[in-house]
């Protein structure tokens, strides 16, 4: 039921012939809680900001059984508000990470791959590129 009530919260409102897709196996889910569900994330931020705090990570993954359950239902709320409607998410990432107690690697690697190349961009010099 929860997972069911996650992936509502994450689905585009509107007409369903003219919204795009949830799923997208490109992005994993520990992407879009690191950038909101932004692609162009970080547009011009000096100091990226992740959408979803470390703090709120480390405590979602140190969680099990029902806390779990709570914690990822807020991180849906918190990317979707902030998830740009074109873009979609792993929802095979959501499922596992709630019904597999030992995700922290599904969340976390994805999360700070997107964190760090996010400081790289931010400090690179203008006009420069980054490698």
């Amino acid at each position: 039921m929860t997972i069911i009530r996650i992936i509502s919260i994450l689905t585009p409102r509107g007409d369903l012939e003219k919204r795009p897709s949830l799923h997208d196996s490109q992005r994993s889910f520990g992407t879009v809680l690191c950038d909101g569900g932004d692609p162009a994330w970080p547009s011009q931020a000096a100091d990226p900001r992740p959408a979803f705090s470390e703090q709120r990570l480390s405590q979602l993954l140190a969680a099990r059984g029902p806390q779990r359950a709570t914690l990822l239902t807020r991180a849906a709320r918190i990317i979707a508000r902030s998830r740009a409607p074109d873009s979609g998410v792993n929802v095979i990432d959501i499922a596992h990470a709630l019904l597999e107690p030992k995700t922290e690697r599904l969340l976390a690697e994805p999360y700070y791959r997107r964190l760090d190349s996010a400081h790289r961009f931010a400090t690179q010099p203008e006009g420069g590129t980054a490698q």
